[in-house]
């Protein structure tokens, strides 16, 4: 197994700006919705998927159009026994970040903020005392709106619903996750496949095991993410990610994983020195 280095995420031309910034409204998140809460979902998710100090980078093509790239990375916050995560998603000059309970997926806090000129900032809170989450946004500074929504539960973000395929990959099961996309209520189901299959990717020199995961948002968001949704994850406790395609307003668009840095994969390479732009090559 070989490792190699990647440049520093690029500029890269992209016909539609827009798809850009609708990307990270899902994730694809991965980027959030709302919803009553979920029914027929696992009790106690699989905490292996969060490690601290993980980073995935990954491409992003409409057909043979390299897009956008995307980075996803995790930070335990405290040495507590579940620590919560800090989890932020970044491509171009956007980023969304929530503060995640591993034990129970639940969104504590999201921040999305889209970079130029007009700097705009969109948080979400769960206030567990009145039962409301609190939604803000601002654009240069200045408030522009703002939004209660009563709500008892747990419910996901954008970048939680990233985790949460990862967490419930090997259960096998149907799930339904009250999903917040916005200022917007909405629901995410997900069904999970019981048997893993070989995948092909460019950065691995052999197939790799994954379950296949079909799901559809019953919201939709900007850039005209929504409906459909499928996904390739390892098939391993860190359940990563392999490929996620999902339609926009452009067509069918899908996230690939290119480059990996995480401690438990087999052959993983060491974390790249503090502030080096590069990762290796897992397998």
């Amino acid at each position: 197994m070989t490792g190699r280095k990647i440049p520093s995420a690029e500029r890269r031309p992209c016909p539609a700006r827009a798809l850009g910034q609708c990307l990270i409204f899902f994730v694809l998140a991965v980027s959030l919705a709302h919803s009553a809460p979920a029914a027929n979902v696992p009790a106690e998710p699989n905490m292996f998927s969060f490690q601290n100090g993980e980073v995935l980078r990954y491409k992003v093509k409409w057909g043979f159009i390299r897009l956008a790239t995307i980075e996803l990375s995790q930070k335990a916050l405290g040495s507590s026994f579940p620590a919560q995560y800090e989890v932020l998603l970044k491509v171009k000059e956007t980023q969304l970040k929530s503060t995640l309970n591993p034990s129970s997926l639940a969104s504590q806090i999201f921040l999305q903020e889209e970079g130029g000129e007009r700097t705009r900032r969109m948080t979400c809170r769960y206030e567990p005392d009145s039962g409301l989450i609190a939604m803000e946004e601002q654009v240069a500074g200045r408030v522009i709106a703002r939004k209660t929504v009563p709500f008892e539960g747990v419910y996901v973000d954008l970048v939680g619903l990233i985790m949460a395929m990862r967490s419930f990959c090997s259960s096998a099961a149907s799930v339904s996750l009250p999903t917040v996309v916005g200022f917007a209520l909405g629901s995410t189901d997900l069904r999970f496949a019981a048997d893993a299959r070989p995948i092909k990717l460019e950065i691995f020199r052999q197939t790799v095991p994954a379950r296949h995961m079909t799901g559809k948002t019953n919201w939709k968001a900007l850039g005209g993410v929504s409906g459909p949704i499928e996904a390739w994850l390892s098939d391993d406790a860190a359940a990563v990610p392999l490929k996620i395609r999902l339609n926009s307003s452009l067509g069918r668009v899908t996230l690939e994983l290119e480059a990996i840095q995480r401690l438990d994969w087999p052959s993983a390479p060491a974390p790249s020195p503090a502030g080096s732009t590069t990762m290796g090559e897992a397998f």
